[in-house]
C-alpha cells in the first residue's frame, strides 16, 4: 500500500564560529573569582595533588615579586646552572638524596604553637570562660571552618562525617541550611529553594533519615547554638531550649506567630493567643535576646558594607600610602607560597635518558600544570591590585572623608581605565575585601549608581547611608515616612522621590514606618 510518504536523506555543511576557552584560561578565570578562603583551599589542594609543586620556605617570603614569565624562567635557569655545576660531582642518586636546605631547628613546642594564631593562643591563656574563647575564635575562623573542626574532634562514622561535611558546605553566612536550583526559562534567570536534606541525601548516597539524624545531632551538640538551621523559627526554638527558656508563650509565638511579631503586629498576636498585649511585649523582649542569624558572628562585615572590627577579617588587598599616593598590595600572608619542586626538575633535566615514555609524559603533564598555576597566581595578584588602584583613584574622597566622599562608579568605567573586560572587573572585585584608612570594606561596596543633587551627582551608597542615619535617630513612636525622608534629603539638595527612598530602604533591609512603630496601646 502506497501511503504517499516520501522519505529522503540529505547532508548539509554548516559553519559555526565557536569560542572555546583553554583549560589554562578557565583556571585563570576561576582563580580570579575565588575569595581568599577559596583560593587558599585551592592552592592547598593543588600542592597535595601535583608532585611538581613545592611550598616555599619562610625565607622565600622576603623575595621581590616576579612577573608570570619570570616565575618559570628563574626556576629553569637555576636548575640548568645547578646541573652544569654538578656534572662531574657525585652520582645523580647521591645528589638527589642530599637535602638542598639545612634541617630547620625547632622544638615540638614551637611546632605546636604554629597551629594557632598568636591572638588565639593569648585568648586561651587569659580568658576565663568559654564564651570569651568562642568570641575570640569568631574573629579568626569562618563558620564553615569552625564547624568542620568540631566534626574532626567528635567520634563519628565515615558516612556521618560525609553527611556532616555536606551539611556544612551548604550553609549560608547566617548558618542556614539552604540549597537553590538555578532556573533559566529563556527570559529570566532565577532560582528555587530545594529540600536540603533530600538533596544532601542524593549527594552523599544515603537515606534522608540519615541526614536528619546527623542534622539533629549537630543542632544539639555543635556551637554556635542554633546552627545548622532550616528556618529562623527553628534556630530560635533551638536556642530557647538550650538556654532553658521554657515559657510556653515564647515558644508559641516563635512557632506560630513569628512572622506577625516581625511585622510588629502585637495586638493581632495578642488577640490570636488570647493574652494581654503586655504579655506579648514581655515575650518579645525574651525573644529579642535570641539570635536569628547565629552564623553572622563569624562575619566581619555587614551586608551593607559598613566597617566592623578589623580583626574579624583578613583583607585581600591593603592600601598603603606612599609619596605618590595609595598603592594596592595584595595580602598573601597565611596562604601557601608555591614554587616548582627542584627534585623533579632535576629528574627531568639530568635523568631524562633513564626515564621511560610514560614517566616522561607524566612528569611533563604535571610540570605544565604547575607552571600554569604559578602564572595564574601572579596574574590574579596583578589584576586585583591594578583594579583596586583604579577604584581608589576615583574613590580617593572616601579615604579622607568616609562614605560622604564616595562618588558614583560603575564597573564599565574601571574596565575602560584598566583595559580589561567588564566581567574581569566583576570577578576581581567579587568576594574581595580591602583594608582602607576608613576600615575594611568589600570591594563591591565602592560601585554604585548616581543620583542628582543641586551641586551635581552623588553616589547612591552615600544616599543610603544618609537614609539609614535618619532612621536610626527617628522617634520610634512616630517613625519617619518615606515621604518625610525624601523631604529631608531635598533639604540637603538631594533629589530622591518617595519611591526611590522606599527602594533604597528595602535594599537596606529596613521595614516601612508603619512596621517600625513602637507604640501599640
Amino acid at each position: 500500500m502506497n501511503l504517499g510518504l516520501n522519505q529522503s536523506i540529505s547532508q548539509r555543511v554548516e559553519q559555526k564560529l565557536q569560542f572555546k576557552l583553554s583549560q589554562k584560561m578557565q583556571q585563570a578565570i576561576k582563580m580570579l573569582l575565588m575569595s581568599r578562603l577559596d583560593l587558599t583551599q585551592h592552592l592547598t589542594q593543588q600542592l597535595e595533588e601535583n608532585p611538581f609543586l613545592d611550598e616555599g620556605l619562610e625565607e622565600d617570603l622576603d623575595q621581590p615579586e616576579s612577573s608570570p614569565d619570570e616565575i618559570v624562567n628563574s626556576s629553569t635557569d637555576n636548575t640548568e646552572k645547578n646541573s652544569e655545576e654538578n656534572v662531574d660531582s657525585s652520582p645523580v642518586e647521591d645528589r638527589l638524596l642530599e637535602p638542598s636546605d639545612p634541617e630547620p631547628d625547632f622544638g615540638w613546642e614551637d611546632f605546636l604553637d604554629d597551629s594557632v594564631y598568636p591572638s588565639e593562643r593569648l585568648a586561651f591563656e587569659s580568658h576565663e570562660d568559654a564564651d570569651n574563647r568562642l568570641q575570640d575564635l569568631e574573629n579568626h575562623w569562618s563558620l564553615q571552618d569552625f564547624l568542620l573542626n568540631q566534626i574532626d574532634i567528635i567520634s563519628l562514622s565515615e558516612r556521618e562525617r560525609q553527611i556532616g561535611s555536606a551539611i556544612i558546605g551548604n550553609l549560608d553566612e547566617d548558618g542556614c541550611l539552604v540549597i537553590y536550583e538555578p532556573i533559566d526559562d529563556g527570559n529570566t534567570y532565577h532560582s528555587q529553594r530545594l529540600n536540603a536534606t533530600e538533596e544532601i541525601a542524593k549527594q552523599v548516597g544515603c537515606e534522608v533519615e540519615d541526614v536528619e539524624d546527623v542534622l539533629t545531632f549537630m543542632q544539639r551538640q555543635f556551637e554556635p547554638v542554633g546552627v545548622p538551621f532550616r528556618t529562623t523559627e527553628e534556630t530560635l526554638l533551638l536556642q530557647a531550649k538550650t538556654y532553658g527558656i521554657d515559657d510556653p508563650l515564647v515558644t508559641k509565638i516563635i512557632a506560630d506567630h513569628f512572622e506577625a511579631l516581625k511585622q510588629n503586629q502585637i495586638r493581632q498576636v495578642a488577640q490570636a493567643l488570647r493574652v494581654k498585649t503586655d504579655d506579648v511585649l514581655a515575650a518579645r523582649d525574651i525573644i529579642s535576646t535570641l539570635d536569628p542569624f547565629p552564623g553572622r558572628r563569624f562575619m566581619s562585615l555587614s551586608r551593607k558594607g559598613r566597617s566592623a572590627s578589623e580583626r574579624s577579617i583578613i583583607p585581600d588587598v591593603v592600601l598603603e600610602k606612599g609619596d605618590g599616593g595609595y598603592k594596592a598590595v595584595v595580602n598573601d600572608s597565611g596562604m601557601p607560597r608555591l614554587r616548582l619542586n627542584q627534585f623533579y626538575i632535576n629528574m627531568m633535566l639530568n635523568d631524562a635518558k633513564r626515564l621511560d615514555d610514560p614517566t616522561k609524559e607524566f612528569l611533563e603533564n604535571y610540570r605544565a600544570r604547575a607552571i600554569d598555576l604559578l602564572k595564574n597566581i601572579e596574574l590574579r595578584r596583578q589584576t586585583v591590585a591594578r583594579i583596586t588602584e583604579a577604584v581608589f583613584a576615583v574613590q580617593v574622597g572616601f579615604l579622607d572623608r568616609g562614605v560622604d566622599g564616595l562618588k558614583p562608579l560603575v564597573r564599565r568605567e574601571i574596565a575602560d581605565t584598566v583595559g580589561v573586560h567588564e566581567s574581569t572587573v566583576s570577578r576581581a572585585t567579587s568576594s574581595k575585601y580591602v583594608q582602607t584608612p576608613q576600615g575594611v570594606y568589600p570591594l563591591s561596596f565602592f560601585f554604585s549608581a548616581e543620583l542628582d543633587t543641586d551641586s551635581g551627582t552623588i553616589s547612591t551608597t552615600t544616599v543610603k547611608d544618609k537614609i539609614e542615619n535618619m532612621i536610626a535617630k527617628e522617634n520610634l513612636a512616630k517613625p519617619l515616612s518615606d515621604q518625610a525622608i525624601s523631604d529631608s534629603l531635598g533639604e540637603l539638595g538631594i533629589h530622591a522621590a518617595r519611591r526611590t527612598v522606599a527602594k533604597y530602604r528595602e535594599q537596606l533591609g529596613i521595614l516601612s514606618s508603619s512596621k517600625r512603630r513602637r507604640k501599640w496601646n
